[in-house]
């Protein structure tokens, strides 16, 4: 008999136990940069690192939790202002910011809901800002936990006289710790 078939029996008889897998918030961090900082380490969400007058970004996220929620803090930079003879007129300003949202699984994804945003500043400019960035990064954030999960798993290796294909893929909870966010899942990987 083949040792993975004597491995795979040993495992076939273990009762089946939902697997916590936690993602510690510095991975989370620079999953977060991959996939919306990806500008310089910056995250547009107005205008380009080439407009001179008119741009908004963010930069420097840190991830963390608070009271069940997950917790980015970033620093907002922006301008909305013309250019006159080569000058930028109009407003802008920079600052810090705090982005708290509920961390959930849908479709295949780790999204963010309820997202609500705030500063220690209350300017007109800054609570428009804060109000868009909550509807775009509420659209915008999200982790394919799924696809990856199937990579991962379905990963066929060289010499395997065999494959796997994962089937049944649930997250029952998702869930902000003090170091991590930690998912709970249920799944089946069966090997064919």
């Amino acid at each position: 008999m083949s040792r993975w078939f004597v491995v795979l029996m040993v495992l076939a008889a273990l009762p089946a136990k939902a697997i916590e897998l936690r993602f510690e918030y510095p991975a989370l961090e620079r999953m977060l940069e991959q996939q919306l900082f990806s500008e310089d380490g910056r995250r547009y969400v107005q205008g380009s690192g080439k407009a001179k007058c008119t741009f908004a970004y963010l930069e420097k996220p840190k991830i963390g939790a608070w009271n069940g929620r997950l917790v980015i803090t970033a620093r907002f930079v922006g301008k909305a202002s013309f250019d006159v003879f080569g000058k930028c007129i109009g407003t802008g300003d920079k600052f810090d910011l705090t982005l708290v949202g509920t961390p959930v699984y849908q479709s295949g994804v780790i999204a963010l809901k309820d997202v609500q945003a705030s500063s220690n500043g209350n300017s007109l400019y800054q609570r428009r800002v804060m109000k868009g960035l909550e509807k775009a990064l509420t659209k915008d954030i999200g982790y394919p936990v799924l696809k990856d999960a199937k990579t991962i798993l379905e990963q066929q290796r060289a010499g395997q006289p065999f494959r796997q294909e994962l089937t049944g893929f649930e997250i029952a909870v998702v869930r902000p710790a003090d170091n991590a966010l930690v998912l709970v899942l249920d799944f089946v990987l069966t090997v064919k």
